[in-house]
Formats: C-alpha cells, structure tokens, sequence
C-alpha cells in the first residue's frame, strides 16, 4: 500500500510499460503489470529529492549555455568571413581619407604660389642659383618664407602612414653617388615641382626658345641644369595655367632619367608616382586639384604631354 513518506495529494497512474509521472515533489514509477493487486508487482513508487531535482535543473542549465566545440567553429568561420568582407573595405576608406588629406595639403600650398606671383609675377625657380647647395634655395623653402605654414604641408599623408617622419621627408639629403661625402640638400620627398616639363634637357638653342625648359626650372644656357637658373619664369610665359601642371605627387629616388643612378628631383614628368590607389593628385596653376591614374599624367599622347609645358603643346619628339 501507499507510503507514509508521500503525500496524501498522490496522483497513480497504471502503464502497460515502465513509465514515470511526475507530480508536485514525488515520482511514480509503473512496472509492465498494470494490476495494482499484483503481490507489489503492478506499481513501484519512488519519492523524488529536490536537492537531486535543483542540481539536475542547474547542470541542464549549463550544459545549454555552454559552446560546443562545433559551435565555436562556426562562429570563429562566421568572423574570419566577416572580416575578409571589411578589411579591404576599411583600408581603402583609410587610403581615400590620406588621398583627401594630401588634397589638402596641395590646396594649402597653392594657396601659397599665388600668393607668391602676387608678390613677384613669377614662379619660384627650382632651385635659385643664389642658394645653390643650399636647402633654402628651393622653391618649397620659397614658397614656405612667402607663408605657406609649415613643414607638415608638404609631407603627403600617404608617406605617413608608411613610416616617414615630417623632419625626414624634408630633409633628406640626395644619396650622393661618392662615397664618405654628406648627402647634397634636396627639396620635400613628398611633392614634386615642375622643373623641366616633358624635357629632360634645355632646347637646343637653335630651335625657337632655345636654352630653356618647358617647366619652371628656369631660364638656362644650354647644358645647364635648373638647379643654375638664371632667370626665374615670368607668370605671363604660362599659356594655360588651368591645364599646366605646378606640383604632384612624386618620388625623387625614381627620377633617374639615363640610368646612370644620378637623380633629378626637378623632372617631376618622370619621378610622379600613383600613391593614392595607383592614382596621383596633382595642383594646377590655377591652383585647382586634379586625382588620377598614373596614365593619365603621363600617357604619351598630346593631350596629356601638353598640360606639362608652359607654352601648352605636347613636344612629344622634342621638337
């Protein structure tokens, strides 16, 4: 008969299989014999423990919370996806922020060249044959005595985010090709000037306007470099100074324009360099602000050489 540990509120069930109820704190067991007359046979009761019942509910509990070795991995899968989708995403955000930036920094300087050809109605020469040898003569250290802020202007983000300090991108010397010598003073790593426009020499003089170069270099004699200009360019001498290239993105180490491993920081035409998602950036005369492929700067065709020139045409044979 019933138990004296249960409660009189004990709900019995008969099965035909082994089966268990539960009801409030206690548990009925029933056996394969549903005849509750059976000798003990028909019904087995067993009260349950509520400390058991607490301690199994927890460890249930647990078990759900828990990751699976299966789960983890999908979800480590679920990431890595993710974050192959976003990386290339956020580093090309990255590199149009340091593109914009650079923009910036050319609107500043150009804001500056006007300035100077307010003052003087001609272009700084590339180097000031008064200041040969010196880091002052430059037309960047010019443009920076007529107001241009500071140094950081002239220090291209992009070459930022890829080590360079401001102090280095504008005072490292030109590798000098004898050994144990000081470096000679360059102008900025960052920024090119056009000094030569598409030539790589003065014109002969023979040819009309002959001993010049077509860029702001300066006014030479033939065979000399612009670095010795005479005479600096007069404002007037530019044709198209909304499609004349003054100042872009550009690398001096890539300026060696006979493989005799002596650079020319002032042949922009050659030492421009795509920093910005393979593309340059470029300020006009104007001091209007160009982006675009490298091609497109230096393409050999007329409508791209000309825009180098001051007298606007292409002298794609060097005529």
């Amino acid at each position: 008969m019933m138990s004296s540990n249960f409660s009189p509120q004990f709900l019995w069930h008969f099965f035909s299989a082994d089966y268990a109820v539960m009801y409030r704190d206690e548990v009925i067991v029933t056996t394969a014999n549903r005849n509750p007359c059976g000798g003990g046979q028909g019904l087995r009761i067993v009260p349950d423990s509520r400390s058991e019942r607490v301690s199994l509910d927890r460890s249930l509990s647990n078990s759900a919370a828990a990751f699976t070795l299966l789960e983890l991995l999908v979800v480590i899968g679920v990431i890595s996806v993710l974050a192959a989708l976003l990386l290339p995403v956020l580093a090309r955000a990255k590199a149009s922020a340091r593109r914009v930036a650079c923009m910036s920094n050319m609107h500043q300087i150009g804001l500056t060249l006007r300035s100077y050809l307010d003052a003087f109605q001609k272009y700084p020469a590339f180097q000031a044959e008064a200041d040969t040898g010196a880091r002052s003569g430059y037309w960047d250290s010019k443009l920076l005595a007529q107001g241009a802020g500071t140094v950081k202007i002239f220090m291209c983000p992009s070459l930022s985010a890829n080590g360079l300090t401001v102090k280095e991108n504008w005072s490292t010397g030109k590798p000098d090709l004898v050994v144990n010598l000081n470096p000679l003073p360059w102008p900025n790593m960052s920024y090119g000037y056009n000094g030569t426009g598409t030539a790589t020499e003065p014109f002969p003089v023979s040819l009309p306007g002959g001993g010049l170069f077509l860029g702001f270099g300066g006014e030479a004699s033939e065979g000399a470099g612009p670095q010795f200009a005479a005479t600096c360019v007069a404002e007037s001498k530019v044709v198209a100074p909304s499609d004349m290239v003054a100042i872009a993105d550009y690398d001096p180490q890539g300026t060696d324009d006979d493989g005799d491993a002596d650079r020319h920081p002032e042949m922009l035409f050659i030492g421009l360099v795509g920093r910005h998602g393979r593309g340059a950036n470029g300020l006009f005369c104007d001091s209007h602000i160009e982006y675009g492929q490298t091609n497109r700067w230096t393409a050999r065709a007329n409508a791209v050489w000309r825009r180098w020139n001051l007298d606007n045409q292409p002298h794609m044979n060097g005529e």
